[in-house]
């Protein structure tokens, strides 16, 4: 691993959504720690963002704001964009932020200051759920998680919310880019695995926009690959219960996909 001069370093992976991603690049902006470098992985390759971020260079010249075009791939992975954005990180911490998502203007800071009092290796913050221009408190993250939770759910990780030691993101070889939709919940089972130490902050400081169904249906079949993925890799690691939910939300995937296809043929 390469010395890490700076001490925090911001990802957003984005693909076809300028308008919210300025959203998101703002919140960064704002924040009353600034990080020392934001990187934007376009997987994408729209010439509107690019010139759009070489603005953004030219009027914030303080911090090293990078732009790089992910080309010439299988499948479009927001997980493989975060990789690729890693890679070319100079900082001790990462944060990591997705493009229809935004922080509270003091997340770097409670972040900062909470991984050095607790000595955790990575920070996660609850969340608040936007949706339809309504926001409302997510799901209470529990200080403490038994490993099959996270077979069968999300007990409250998205990649908006991570905030990490670099040295600890590339030891566990960071996001599995094949599952393209459970890459935040494989991360954390396998940092779990590794027994290292996590902290919760007291309080929602990400917002995190929920997509509508409408936009989901597009997607089935992409989640029901990367459920599959992901039940695989785990499948001898699971119990009875996590066996028997994961097929449920496969069979769900595999109907929906039939339905979507029959709509379409009508």
């Amino acid at each position: 691993m390469k010395n890490k001069k700076n001490l925090i370093s911001v990802i957003i992976p984005t693909r076809y959504r300028l308008r919210l991603l300025k959203k998101a690049i703002k919140s960064v902006l704002t924040q009353s720690i600034k990080p020392n470098q934001i990187i934007i992985v376009d997987d994408a390759c729209e010439n509107k963002v690019e010139r759009y971020i070489s603005n953004l260079k030219r009027n914030y010249k303080n911090i090293d704001i990078k732009y790089i075009k992910r080309e010439n791939y299988f499948e479009a992975s927001s997980p493989a964009s975060i990789n690729l954005g890693y890679k070319n990180t100079t900082s001790k911490y990462i944060a990591i932020l997705d493009d229809d998502d935004i922080w509270d203007k003091n997340y770097l800071k409670e972040c900062l200051k909470n991984i050095k009092k607790s000595n955790a290796k990575l920070i996660i913050s609850p969340l608040y759920h936007v949706k339809n221009k309504k926001i409302k408190i997510g799901k209470k993250i529990p200080n403490y998680f038994n490993l099959q939770d996270w077979f069968r759910f999300n007990p409250g990780l998205i990649c908006s919310n991570i905030f990490i030691s670099s040295k600890i993101f590339e030891k566990l070889k960071m996001l599995d880019s094949k599952l393209v939709y459970s890459a935040d919940r494989d991360f954390m089972i396998r940092f779990c695995l590794s027994k290292f130490k996590f902290s919760i902050l007291k309080r929602p400081m990400v917002y995190y926009r929920l997509s509508n169904q409408a936009s989901k249906s597009k997607k089935f079949f992409r989640y029901f690959k990367s459920n599959l993925r992901f039940y695989i890799k785990y499948f001898f690691s699971m119990n009875f219960r996590s066996h028997l939910l994961n097929l449920i939300k496969l069979f769900r995937y595999l109907i929906k996909i039939i339905l979507n296809f029959k709509n379409r043929k009508i």
